[in-house]
């Protein structure tokens, strides 16, 4: 069995007594150095055809008081929807700014360039980052310390680029769109108008190629103030074209309206040579932020998501631990494993794990389950979410996050 397609798998971490027998002495005799105890073996057999099983080492971390356990399991899993969120805004972000559907992320969001079933499968505990010595709540604390700062680094990153790539886009537009609307003063020069005049104005009027003869024809008439013989040509497009003309300033408006009944549209346009080098100058310094900001926000984001999965994995193995310190009680033995398994095979593998552990919680007697007369084939757990072992799905594809 192979993981090539994560779609295909589900990923679980699962907990269980070192020993298939509560009674077990010798399990539960921490001098005796049995890392996996007879569960592996047994998990193994009775699962080899429905999943590969990775074992996993729990990290031997601060139990403390019953209440310290309880309140963990609680805050553990608060703050694995905290992570879950965190990583779900990171890999929208990159996503926006790459300009990609969030089905094409996986290539780009990873662990240190490794994909996250592979990261998954190879993952350890990190004692360099989180010390055995410290509390179940101390740990979770500087978890979601540095997931509060991840999410505003993110935001106030991925804020300040779309807010350039937002106005930039702006200007492109009203650079790129059709005469009617887009800006002009690249198609013009001083010498097309009467500039520092008290009584004429020189106006810019967009006409269709089809009614070129219309306008040359007409444009004098429309006001019995135009000034003759002032139109020229400036720049055209595949539909229109842009003419100048100039006329006393107080007929401008009916101008504008007698050339608005022959479909001609008079720009709302003044010549300022100042002005227009601002606006070219601030199209280039946008184009040049954006440009600047893409390459740094791109690793950023990837850097954070990186770090966001590593403390995501982190979570769910404390959630393994506490709940195998709630249920299996001390010391401290427990199995620690990754099953994957194809998502084919749930609802079979559920019904085999439950049937060989389904006595850990009491809902049936150990006999029972070992007598096949006495379990149906198609038995389930009582709940849909809850398991006589300790099952946490992990999530290795990032559409997952929400």
């Amino acid at each position: 069995m192979t993981q090539n397609d994560s779609h295909s798998f589900e990923y679980w971490f699962i907990g269980l007594p070192a020993s298939n027998d509560p009674k077990d002495e010798k399990a539960k005799d921490t001098k005796i150095k049995d890392p996996l105890g007879k569960n592996w073996e047994k998990v193994n057999e009775i699962t080899k055809k429905l999943c590969e099983n990775f074992h996993f080492p729990l990290p031997d971390l601060r139990v403390g008081t019953l209440d310290h356990l309880l309140t963990a399991s609680v805050d553990l899993e608060r703050l694995e929807s905290v992570i879950e969120s965190v990583a779900s805004k990171i890999s929208q972000a990159l996503a926006d700014v790459m300009e990609l559907k969030m089905d094409q992320m996986e290539e780009f969001l990873n662990v240190n360039g490794v994909s996250l079933p592979e990261y998954l499968l190879k993952f350890r505990w990190d004692l360099s980052k989180y010390s055995m010595r410290q509390t179940l709540k101390g740990i979770e604390d500087q978890i979601e310390k540095q997931m509060v700062g991840l999410e505003m680094e993110t935001k106030t990153l991925h804020c300040e680029y779309v807010a350039a790539r937002t106005e930039l886009a702006s200007m492109e537009r009203y650079e790129k769109g059709p005469l009617h609307t887009r800006n002009v003063s690249e198609f013009v020069k001083m010498e097309d108008f009467v500039l520092n005049s008290e009584h004429l104005i020189t106006v810019l009027v967009v006409v269709s190629k089809t009614s070129y003869h219309d306008w040359y024809s007409s444009y004098e008439k429309l006001d019995n103030e135009v000034v003759p013989r002032s139109t020229n040509l400036l720049f055209e497009d595949c539909e229109y074209g842009l003419f100048n003309v100039t006329l006393f300033k107080r007929h401008l408006d009916n101008f504008r309206e007698k050339a608005h009944e022959m479909k001609f549209y008079v720009k709302d346009f003044i010549f300022d040579r100042v002005r227009i080098q601002d606006e070219r100058d601030r199209l280039t310094s946008l184009r040049q932020k954006k440009a600047t900001l893409i390459g740094p926000l791109i690793r950023a984001l990837r850097i954070n998501f990186s770090e966001t999965y590593m403390s995501y994995l982190h979570i769910k193995t404390m959630r393994v631990f506490v709940e195998c310190a709630l249920r299996y009680g001390l010391p401290v033995n427990f199995l620690g494993l990754i099953m994957v398994t194809p998502k084919k095979n749930i609802k079979k593998l559920r019904d085999v794990l439950f049937k060989e552990f389904a006595y850990l919680d009491g809902s049936l007697p150990k006999e029972e389950v070992r007598e096949e007369k006495k379990v149906q084939p198609d038995q389930a757990a009582p709940s849909p979410d809850y398991f006589p072992y300790v099952c946490i799905k992990v999530n290795v594809e990032p559409q997952e996050f929400k």
